[in-house]
């Protein structure tokens, strides 16, 4: 299974933007590093196709990632935030 970054690009897709698939993009390339802050930079995730469109699998360890990574405002391994 592939994986790759996906840049966060649509803070307005509800119910939860965070987890919402559909509000990642693919990143081509290797994102500079950032952490510390309440926003979603990139996530390091399994790629799936959704309507011919590369989208990030949300798994419940990547979305309880996600959520930790929000809250404490630290980057971890997976979830990059920014300020």
């Amino acid at each position: 299974m592939a994986v790759s970054y996906f840049k966060f690009a649509t803070p307005g897709i509800a119910p939860n933007p965070n987890t919402n698939p559909l509000s990642y993009v693919l990143y081509s390339g290797t994102p500079i590093f950032c952490t510390g802050g309440p926003r979603i930079c990139v996530i390091w995730a399994s790629v799936q196709i959704l309507n011919g469109v590369p989208r990030p699998i949300m798994t419940p360890a990547l979305i309880a990632e996600i959520n930790t990574a929000v809250a404490t405002q630290v980057s971890t391994a997976n979830v990059w935030v920014k300020p």
